[in-house]
Protein backbone atom coordinates (compact mmCIF):
# COMPACT_ATOMS: atom_id res chain seq x y z
CA UNK A 1 0.00 0.00 0.00
CA UNK A 2 1.09 3.06 -0.80
CA UNK A 3 -0.23 6.39 0.24
CA UNK A 4 -1.44 9.22 -1.81
CA UNK A 5 1.62 11.79 -2.42
CA UNK A 6 0.43 14.58 -0.64
CA UNK A 7 -1.26 12.55 2.13
CA UNK A 8 0.32 14.13 5.50
CA UNK A 9 0.95 10.91 6.70
CA UNK A 10 3.57 9.81 3.45
CA UNK A 11 5.62 12.30 5.32
CA UNK A 12 6.75 9.64 7.74
CA UNK A 13 5.68 6.45 6.06
CA UNK A 14 8.98 5.76 4.38
CA UNK A 15 10.60 5.84 7.58
CA UNK A 16 8.09 3.21 9.28
CA UNK A 17 8.35 1.21 6.50
CA UNK A 18 12.26 1.77 7.37
CA UNK A 19 11.81 0.67 10.98
CA UNK A 20 10.04 -2.47 10.26
CA UNK A 21 12.69 -3.38 7.53
CA UNK A 22 15.14 -3.02 10.50
CA UNK A 23 13.27 -4.83 13.16
CA UNK A 24 12.34 -7.74 10.74
CA UNK A 25 16.71 -8.21 9.30
CA UNK A 26 17.56 -8.04 12.96
CA UNK A 27 15.07 -9.91 14.76
CA UNK A 28 15.14 -12.83 11.84
CA UNK A 29 18.52 -13.02 11.56
CA UNK A 30 18.41 -13.22 15.86
CA UNK A 31 15.91 -16.06 15.73
CA UNK A 32 17.42 -18.17 13.29
CA UNK A 33 20.58 -18.20 14.91
CA UNK A 34 19.22 -19.02 18.22
CA UNK A 35 17.08 -21.97 16.67
CA UNK A 36 19.37 -23.27 13.77
CA UNK A 37 22.66 -21.90 12.83
CA UNK A 38 23.77 -22.64 9.79
CA UNK A 39 28.01 -23.63 9.93
CA UNK A 40 30.36 -21.72 10.43
CA UNK A 41 32.62 -22.16 7.87
CA UNK A 42 30.35 -21.58 5.20
CA UNK A 43 30.95 -17.85 5.84
CA UNK A 44 28.43 -15.62 4.25
CA UNK A 45 27.20 -17.73 1.77
CA UNK A 46 24.32 -19.01 4.03
CA UNK A 47 20.69 -19.05 3.47
CA UNK A 48 20.14 -16.17 5.96
CA UNK A 49 21.77 -13.85 3.92
CA UNK A 50 19.87 -15.33 0.87
CA UNK A 51 17.04 -14.83 2.35
CA UNK A 52 18.11 -11.22 4.10
CA UNK A 53 19.32 -10.02 0.88
CA UNK A 54 16.46 -10.73 -0.94
CA UNK A 55 14.58 -8.64 1.58
CA UNK A 56 16.43 -5.93 1.56
CA UNK A 57 16.49 -5.60 -2.06
CA UNK A 58 12.41 -5.84 -2.47
CA UNK A 59 11.86 -2.93 0.83
CA UNK A 60 14.98 -1.17 -0.94
CA UNK A 61 13.11 -1.40 -4.02
CA UNK A 62 9.34 -0.57 -2.62
CA UNK A 63 11.01 2.64 -1.07
CA UNK A 64 12.51 3.75 -4.01
CA UNK A 65 9.77 3.05 -5.91
CA UNK A 66 8.13 5.18 -3.22
CA UNK A 67 10.07 8.07 -3.46
CA UNK A 68 9.59 8.30 -7.47
CA UNK A 69 5.70 8.15 -6.79
CA UNK A 70 5.72 11.13 -4.71
CA UNK A 71 8.22 12.73 -6.82
CA UNK A 72 6.51 12.14 -9.70
CA UNK A 73 2.67 12.77 -8.95
CA UNK A 74 3.09 15.98 -6.62
CA UNK A 75 1.06 18.86 -8.21
CA UNK A 76 2.54 21.17 -10.20
CA UNK A 77 3.77 24.53 -9.11
CA UNK A 78 1.21 27.56 -9.98
CA UNK A 79 -2.01 25.89 -9.28
CA UNK A 80 -2.90 27.13 -5.71
CA UNK A 81 -1.86 23.57 -4.64
CA UNK A 82 1.26 24.26 -2.59
CA UNK A 83 0.88 23.11 0.34
CA UNK A 84 0.13 19.04 -1.48
CA UNK A 85 3.28 19.63 -3.62
CA UNK A 86 5.62 20.49 -0.44
CA UNK A 87 4.48 17.50 1.15
CA UNK A 88 4.67 15.26 -1.85
CA UNK A 89 8.64 16.84 -2.50
CA UNK A 90 9.48 16.17 1.21
CA UNK A 91 7.62 13.02 1.49
CA UNK A 92 9.62 11.84 -1.73
CA UNK A 93 12.98 13.04 -0.06
CA UNK A 94 12.04 10.93 3.07
CA UNK A 95 11.44 7.93 1.17
CA UNK A 96 15.00 8.86 -0.77
CA UNK A 97 16.31 8.97 2.46
CA UNK A 98 14.87 5.14 3.93
CA UNK A 99 15.54 3.60 0.69
CA UNK A 100 19.38 4.73 1.17
CA UNK A 101 19.11 3.72 4.87
CA UNK A 102 17.78 0.45 4.09
CA UNK A 103 20.40 -0.54 1.59
CA UNK A 104 22.70 0.16 3.99
CA UNK A 105 21.47 -1.91 6.81
CA UNK A 106 20.74 -4.53 4.41
CA UNK A 107 24.32 -4.82 3.11
CA UNK A 108 26.44 -5.70 6.05
CA UNK A 109 23.96 -8.42 6.77
CA UNK A 110 24.54 -9.62 3.26
CA UNK A 111 28.47 -9.38 3.58
CA UNK A 112 29.21 -11.10 6.73
CA UNK A 113 28.47 -14.16 8.27
CA UNK A 114 25.43 -14.17 9.68
CA UNK A 115 26.16 -16.27 13.24
CA UNK A 116 29.18 -15.18 14.65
Amino acid sequence: MLLPPFHPMSIVFGLIVWALFFVIIYGGVGVVCGVAPPPVEQGAFTWINGVMGLVGLLFTLYLAWGSWHCWRHAPPFGQGREHQRFIARIAAFVYAFAAVSTFGVALPVVLFPPCV
